[in-house]
């Protein structure tokens, strides 16, 4: 949640909680460990991401 607030959305830690449950509730992300997240499948597919990094 800080890398949140720090770089995308000056806001309080429970608004940035709410907005990233519906983005799980929604399927844009997912648990990837205790304290991360992950763009899922789908939110890639339609932001047409291929998730490969690039030298």
């Amino acid at each position: 949640m800080k890398d949140l607030r720090d770089y995308v959305l000056d806001a309080p830690n429970n608004t940035i909680q709410c907005y990233v449950q519906e983005l799980i509730k929604s399927g844009y992300l997912e648990k990837d460990s205790y304290a991360t997240y992950k763009a899922t499948q789908y939110a890639k597919d339609i932001l047409n991401v291929k998730g490969e990094l690039k030298a």
